[in-house]
């Protein structure tokens, strides 16, 4: 992975944390919060290449993806279960477009 790849990695996270910030609703922005945190805390570990730190957040994505997807199939549909699973399919398409 080049230098490239890497910067827009970097920046689309980093814009995916300002569009979190400008979410109206408390419940829906704490839940973009809480990804793009853990995303940021990928980004910012030292020694890692830009390859490695885009499989490890497409890794957690499609883990939580996973464990959502089981709990709605169980009929254990939690207060924005739905939205939550499309923020993290949105999340997931724009960090592989990197």
């Amino acid at each position: 992975m080049y230098m490239g790849e890497a910067s827009c990695l970097r920046r689309t996270v980093y814009l995916l944390d300002l569009q979190s910030m400008a979410v109206r609703n408390p419940f829906k922005r704490k839940i973009q919060r809480y990804y793009v945190k853990k995303m940021l805390q990928i980004i910012e570990t030292p020694g890692l290449d830009a390859y490695l730190k885009k499989q490890f957040i497409l890794n957690f994505l499609e883990m939580h993806l996973a464990g959502m997807n089981t709990m709605l199939t169980k009929g254990k549909k939690t207060f924005l279960s739905g939205y939550e699973q499309k923020v993290l399919h949105r999340f997931r398409a724009l960090i592989d477009a990197c």
